[in-house]
Parts: structure tokens; sequence; C-alpha cells
């Protein structure tokens, strides 16, 4: 890892993952004996988190916490913007979801735009329907479990994303050069009613966690738990009936 930031250090680099380290420098109400090293180590490599607020970016049963850091360099520091954690979006993960953005030079963006039209599809975004479009996304990232699979290369894996952002693109909109389309086989109204439950279940058991009310949380926590598997259940009878 040293040698890549010093190797690449003068580009905006992004280091982010589950470190299981707390600190008060991104957010977390304690600070461990890993997070005080992890201070130790951004602060030799000159890295800053880009962590914003308390909100838990891991939520398990028997509680929550701060533990997946998003770190940058001076330059990506510059860049970046608009970080937080994704509310109100059902991972069927511990760990929630975050987003930011970073911003590139105007030379940049037409010259990514360029490659990008004679590698990439173009889609009507106008037409999407985005709310099968999230879906799409999210399901074939739980169904594959595209990050952790026998992938061997960063190259083979970003293959890989781009092949699942092509299904969902084709499945919630028409491209712009016409092809025939493919809907989604395993996306039925059923299944997006039990997503929608789900993610309400799951801000029932946050409210309730925040309240600190052991009998409300037991209850929003098993009821959240049961509306997840009723989800997944159905996603594979989907496709098993396909």
């Amino acid at each position: 890892m040293g040698m890549c930031l010093t190797r690449f250090g003068p580009a905006p680099i992004v280091v982010a993952g589950d470190l299981n380290a707390k600190s008060a420098l991104w957010g977390s109400p304690v600070t461990n004996a890993r997070g005080r090293e992890m201070e130790e180590w951004m602060a030799e490599r000159n890295l800053f988190s880009l962590n914003r607020g308390n909100r838990w970016t891991c939520v398990r049963p028997n509680g929550g916490s701060i533990v997946d850091i998003t770190m940058v360099n001076p330059e990506g520091l510059r860049r970046a913007e608009g970080w937080g954690v994704v509310e109100d979006v059902e991972t069927r993960s511990d760990h929630e979801y975050v987003e930011f953005s970073l911003l590139v030079t105007h030379r940049e963006i037409v010259e990514r735009r360029r490659v990008a039209r004679k590698k990439f599809p173009r889609w009507q975004w106008r037409k999407a329907d985005r709310d099968l479009f999230r879906a799409a996304t999210l399901t074939a990232l739980w169904e594959e479990d595209v990050l952790r699979n026998a992938v061997t290369s960063v190259e083979d894996q970003a293959e890989r994303i781009g092949d699942i952002m092509k299904q969902a693109c084709d499945a919630a909109m028409p491209r712009s050069n016409p092809i025939p389309r493919k809907g989604m086989y395993w996306w039925t109204e059923e299944i997006a009613e039990l997503r929608r439950s789900s993610v309400h279940a799951r801000r029932v058991y946050l409210r309730a966690r925040a309240r600190q009310d052991p009998l409300a949380e037991e209850e929003a926590g098993e009821g959240y738990r049961s509306a997840k598997r009723a989800l997944s259940k159905a996603i594979k009878v989907a496709k098993d009936r396909a």
C-alpha cells in the first residue's frame, strides 16, 4: 500500500474499506487501539478521512459502529465532496453503502466521455425506470456477490461490474441505438413490494435502536430479519420459475 501511495501520489487517491478501527477522527464515539494505529498510519502517509457525521456505517443486532473508513491523499481531498452514508437502501449486509464524488477537470471529463463512447453503449436516461434500475443493480450484486467471488484481478472485477451495469440499463431504459431489450426475468411487483417492506422494516428497526428501547428493538429487529428473508426467498423463487 505504501508503495502505491508513493507511486501514484500526485494523482487523487482513495483508500476505503471495513478496517474494524474506531476513532473520533471519523465519527466514532470511542477510539480503540486499532483506531489509534490507523490514525498514525494515516498521518505518516498524509491521508485524510472523508467520513462526516456520526451515522453508523455498520449495523448489527448487537449494536452499530463506524468502522468503514474512506481516506484520500491531499489531491483527493481537494476534489472530494458529498461524502455520506446512504439511507433507506436495503443492502442485505451489516454494512451500509457510502457515496461521495471526486471532481475532475474539464479536459478529463471530455477525454473520459470520448473513450467511454467507444467502449460502452449509451442509453436514453430520460426514459429510465429508476426504481427498476436501482433494483436490478442491487439484486445483481446481492445474488452474485460480485466483490467476493473468484475474480482474480481488478480488471476482471471492472469488467464484471460493467456487465451488471449494462444489464441493469437494458432492463430499465432503451438504448440510444435500440437493440432487442431483455427484461429482468426475476423482477415482479411482488418483489418490488417486498423490497419496499424490507426498507420500511429497516427504518423502523433503526429508530427503535435510537430510542434505546430493548423490547421495541427486539421486535423491530425480528421484523426486519423476517422481511429480508421474505425478499431473498421471493427473488430465488422468481429466478427458479423463469
